[in-house]
């Protein structure tokens, strides 16, 4: 809805660019963001400007920094999605939705999804990097544009759209100087863009270095044949740090004489970019040249160790891989962020790079290693997603997405690879990234193609993939007769191995509880947690699941002596495990049980503390729970407008993401229960306007400034009267009588007034009544 933030900065992705990375572009900038600001306003109906132009020439640059500038303009943020890692066309929408920043979490197709998330928001988006995938990016940015009329988007491609309405705008070269014998203007950086590029960069790596009345032609000539490209501006400087300024013209003049000999029916700007290209790879080491090369095959970026791993060998010793990537870094060919812990190529350095590779017949080679490197870093991180390091390890695979789902995609259409693929598709469910992320439907979709595309798979690993399909489709709400086919499927194959398998055994046990409301499902997750214990250290994790799993189920279902004994030893076991993520979950079963057994208030007090930490280490699924969670505890406390509130939220988000928890049949009984309980207190005009309140969230973080709004200091009517009978000295026995309610209950108002207010005795209450009701 746009409109309706409640931040004083608008929502978006775009992250500011360093002081030192833009130059220029001044007057291009203006009209496109004037063309821009039209189309918001219905001005104009230019609503897709693609930058094209030349590679190197600038057009991610230009979009950042206009995507920048115009952070504050659109109501709904503005958001960058970077299609340089997508190498399946399919995965182009999950790519966009993760940008956004909604969670794919629903049982509605991705597009289906994002077209209902943009359509009323006046918001927009760029799109990166089209060329390689142009035809999808194309029928995405014609179907959005039909469906959202506030929506605006900026392409950068080398190819166009060819989008109906599509407007085309070129990213010409940087400006240089006409003539290198006129003098030298008195601020040439302010009058030359190329000039301020050249000096910056140049300064950078060879601090000291200025451009001064004697140099100033030789700067001019070199820059000339540079064509003002951007790129290739940064690359030639580096050469600063080990030759004059009038060596490297030197050099320049020789480089583009060479190439206009050979300048046939190559684009003049594409052939500099390529020669300058090819010039730096010609200054690099013989190690550096096989490094580079092989830095090709990694669809996204990647670290040191994968890169020692997948490049090393042949030419290559293991040993070498560090310095020669450091000198691909200081030479400008390697990108790496201010930690060094992840690098990555430009698209023009990947492509030459993959010429290079195709040159030296290393293609295949190189597909196999980092096919297998990234299988054997899919199941170490299925192993090592638990203890201190959990979050971390869920933080890393997601930053490793963009090679996985490379080997997944190679997967589908290489019969040799098929089992890889689904070995890949099977950890990364195992490591519960698909819940952690807010991707289940990518989850479900990995594991159906990678199963379709491996008939002949182990037959184990077939069994495995279907239980886990399974798991994540009763959790996003797929129909439950469908989801139950499945799990027959699954269990057909483990019975057929004359085996105990023991993520049938856990998804059976899921089903029964999420799908029936049947208690059953709890003795059912008991065993299977014995079954992965009986299995070895390797399948801790999946016993810690299937723990886990049981300890929600007891909370919703079991009895009170037995929510609380499976609860509390679940979560004490976790703590000694100190496995994060889980512990939240753990610590959620027991806020469930507290509030099923007349602790309501101790149980909004747990909640709120496992919101903090979600937040704070980027959970995209258990808020939505903690915050539904919440709703139900005020509801018992008899806060009913802060419940209502908290109702509205938790629907908007569960709304937000399609994910249907009235097919989750614990969870839509609490509602139910809360709802009604709401609506008696409030009366039904009251409950509407307070949910109406609520509903008005439109993403986590708005939402949790909701729950911490609603967590004011403020007393409701009913502990207001508790706090005046205390003041005059009333038991709690003598209160629960007067009011006409249990004991337990007064003893939450009267923790919960403790809170609120910030005192720590009765004493302190009857200080305060005396002071403000007096």
């Amino acid at each position: 809805m746009a409109g309706q933030q409640t931040h004083e900065q608008r929502a978006g992705n775009v992250v500011p660019l360093a002081i030192d990375s833009f130059f220029g572009r001044t007057s291009l900038l203006a009209g496109l963001r004037e063309r821009l600001t039209q189309a918001r306003d219905g001005a104009s109906e230019e609503r897709l400007i693609t930058l094209t132009g030349v590679g190197g020439a600038g057009k991610t640059r230009l979009a950042k920094e206009l995507a920048r500038q115009l952070a504050d303009a659109f109501d709904d943020g503005v958001w960058l999605a970077e299609f340089t890692p997508v190498d399946d066309p399919e995965t182009l929408v999950q790519t966009v939705l993760e940008a956004i920043g909604v969670p794919d979490q629903s049982t509605r197709k991705p597009l289906t999804a994002l077209v209902d998330y943009v359509r009323d928001r006046q918001m927009l988006l760029v799109l990166d990097n089209c060329e390689h995938v142009v035809t999808a990016a194309a029928t995405l940015a014609a179907t959005l544009l039909r469906s959202a009329p506030g929506l605006t988007i900026v392409a950068t491609s080398r190819t166009l759209l060819e989008v109906s309405g599509e407007e085309v705008v070129a990213v010409p070269p940087m400006r240089v100087p006409a003539r290198p014998d006129e003098p030298m203007p008195a601020a040439p950086e302010q009058e030359y863009e190329s000039v301020a590029l050249f000096a910056a960069r140049a300064q950078s790596c060879a601090p000291g270095w200025r451009i001064t009345a004697t140099n100033w032609a030789a700067v001019v000539r070199v820059l000339q044949h540079l064509d003002g490209i951007p790129l290739a501006i940064e690359l030639t400087t580096v050469r600063l740090r080990s030759m004059s300024i009038d060596e490297l013209d030197q050099r320049m003049d020789a480089l583009m004489q060479l190439l206009t000999r050979n300048r046939l029916t190559v684009l003049p700007h594409h052939a500099t970019l390529h020669a300058v290209i090819s010039w730096s790879h010609d200054l690099c080491t013989p190690a550096e040249q096989l490094l580079w090369s092989r830095l090709s095959v990694f669809a996204g970026p990647f670290t040191l160790a994968a890169a020692e791993a997948v490049c090393s060998g042949d030419g290559l010793p293991r040993e070498t891989v560090v310095d020669a990537l450091d000198r691909l870094v200081t030479s400008s060919v390697v990108m790496t962020g201010d930690s060094r812990h992840r690098y990555w190529l430009l698209v023009p350095m990947r492509q030459y790079a993959a010429m290079r590779s195709d040159e030296r017949g290393e293609q295949t080679m190189l597909r196999c290693r980092h096919r297998d490197y990234y299988r054997d870093v899919a199941n170490q991180a299925a192993a090592d997603c638990r203890g201190p390091r959990e979050v971390d390890v869920l933080q890393e695979i997601g930053r490793d997405m963009p090679n996985f789902r490379a080997v997944m995609a190679a997967a589908l259409v290489e019969p040799d690879q098929a089992q890889t693929g689904l070995q890949v598709a099977i950890a990364l469910a195992r490591s519960r990234y698909f819940f952690f992320s807010g991707t289940m439907p990518e989850g479900i979709r990995w594991l159906e193609r990678t199963l379709q595309a491996a008939p002949d798979a182990d037959p184990l690993l077939r069994a495995a993939a279907g239980a886990l399909d399974v798991w994540i489709e009763l959790c996003t709400g797929q129909q439950h007769d469908d989801t139950w086919a499945h799990l027959d499927r699954a269990a057909a194959l483990a019975a057929g191995l004359g085996v105990e398998f023991a993520p049938v055994t856990q998804i059976q046990g899921v089903y029964r509880i999420w799908a029936e409301g049947d208690p059953s499902g709890i003795a059912l997750l008991h065993t299977a947690h014995l079954q992965f214990r009986a299995l070895g250290p390797e399948m801790r994790l999946d016993a810690s699941m299937a723990l886990m799993l049981m300890s929600i189920g007891a909370a919703l279902l079991a009895d009170e002596q037995q929510a609380r004994d499976i609860t509390a030893a679940a979560l004490q076991e976790t703590e000694r495990e100190q496995s994060p993520w889980v512990i939240t979950w753990m610590k959620w079963s027991v806020a469930i049980a507290d509030m099923r057994f007349g602790e309501p208030e101790r149980a909004v007090q747990t909640l709120l503390a496992i919101l903090r930490e979600q937040r704070e280490f980027g959970d995209h699924w258990g808020p939505i729970w903690s915050i539904e969670a919440l709703a139900w505890a005020h509801a018992q406390l008899g806060e009913a407008r802060r419940a209502a509130v908290l109702l509205g939220a938790a629907s908007a988000l569960t709304d937000l993401r399609g994910v249907r928890p009235d097919r989750m049949v614990p969870l839509a009984d609490f509602r139910r229960a809360a709802e009604q309980e709401v609506r008696q207190m409030l009366g039904t005009p009251g409950y509407k306007a307070a949910m109406s309140l609520g509903a008005r969230i439109q993403t986590y973080d708005e939402a949790v400034a909701l729950v911490d709004q609603q967590d004011s200091t403020s007393l409701t009517p009913t502990q207001l009267t508790v706090a005046k009978l205390v003041a005059l000295g009333t038991s709690n026995k003598d209160i629960a009588d007067n009011l006409v309610i249990s004991q337990r209950t007064v003893e939450s108002h009267v923790s919960a007034i403790l809170r609120r207010l910030g005192l720590t005795n009765r004493r302190e209450i009857m200080i305060w009544v005396a002071d403000h009701l007096a």
